[in-house]
Parts: structure tokens; sequence; C-alpha cells
């Protein structure tokens, strides 16, 4: 499976959120905010599943595969 490039920056702060990597997280928090404002209550919700899936799931192609039936944009 190719990359998935997503039009989110959720997927990689709920990875970072997961792995305990808390300034990677802040990083993304930042760079979500400023490209697409800050995070609804809904985003809220999106985040703390996608933080599930990187607890359940180590291979990368099936955590992307299920980040698209959650719902994230892709490009």
């Amino acid at each position: 499976m190719a990359k998935v490039k997503f039009k989110s920056f959720i997927p990689k702060m709920a990875y970072h959120l997961s792995e305990g990597n808390k300034e990677s997280f802040k990083h993304f928090e930042k760079r979500h905010k400023e490209v697409y404002g800050s995070l609804s209550h809904k985003d809220l919700e999106t985040l703390m599943d996608c933080v599930e899936i990187c607890h359940d799931v180590e291979d990368r192609d099936e955590r992307d595969k299920r980040f698209v039936e959650l719902g994230i944009p892709t490009s």
C-alpha cells in the first residue's frame, strides 16, 4: 500500500501521544492549529479514536487504513 497523505495532523498527534512523545505531540498540535485551526470537540474525539487504533495496531499500513475508515480526510 502506498503511503497515505492525510489532510490533518490528527494521525501524527495520535501516534506520538500513544508513544508518549510529548514534544512531538505538541509540535503537531501546533502545526494543526496553524493550518486547520484549533481542535474542535469532534477533532478531540477523533484523536482519541486514533490513539486507540495506534495502541491496537502496529502495522503502519493497517493503521492508515483504519484512519481512513474513521473518516480522516486524505489528499
